[in-house]
């Protein structure tokens, strides 16, 4: 009997002090295999990785793992026709305001409080088939709500958005 209660107790101290798992952390044995650095874009690719991941960023997505043999970049097709959107709504810190055409066009961007005050005005010249994102830190912009006026130059286009600043 003393015998049995000395293998329990081995047991249950072994089970306690994680004696007897694996504790497999995610480092890898090379930790680079190449890295391709391009203006706003960073690749870093390893070798003995132990997990999948999947990046998201605006247009582009990168996913890579042990079971795949290469990497993968797609990115969406531009809007047809000519546009504006504003998200995302309501706001906390980065208002994203995407302009999109086919024709070469100035824009100005206008932030306008419920009073009417203006606060932030800003021209964006965009050229041929364009297709970008311009974006407005509304971090330090006290809570509530704001206007943003988008017009083109020729007045073809213009646009309100009622944007809430959470």
């Amino acid at each position: 009997m003393l015998y049995r209660g000395r293998i329990i107790l081995i047991l249950l101290t072994g089970v306690i002090s994680k004696g007897f798992s694996q504790d497999i952390s995610h480092q890898v044995l090379v930790p680079v295999a190449f890295i391709v650095d391009l203006d706003y874009y960073s690749v870093n690719q390893t070798v003995g990785e132990p997990v999948v991941e999947i990046f998201e960023k605006e247009f582009f997505t990168l996913t890579q793992g042990f079971h795949q043999p290469s990497i993968t970049i797609t990115g969406p097709e531009p809007p047809e026709g000519s546009g504006v959107m504003a998200y995302p709504n309501p706001v906390t810190d980065i208002l994203k305001v995407e302009l999109f055409g086919i024709e070469k066009t100035d824009f100005e961007i206008a932030v306008y409080g419920m009073n009417g005050s203006v606060f932030l005005r800003k021209e964006i010249s965009c050229g041929n088939k364009y297709w970008q994102i311009e974006e407005i830190d509304m971090s330090l912009y006290r809570k509530g709500v704001y206007f943003v006026h988008v017009m083109s130059a020729d007045k073809r286009i213009s646009r309100y958005f009622k944007i809430e600043k959470m």
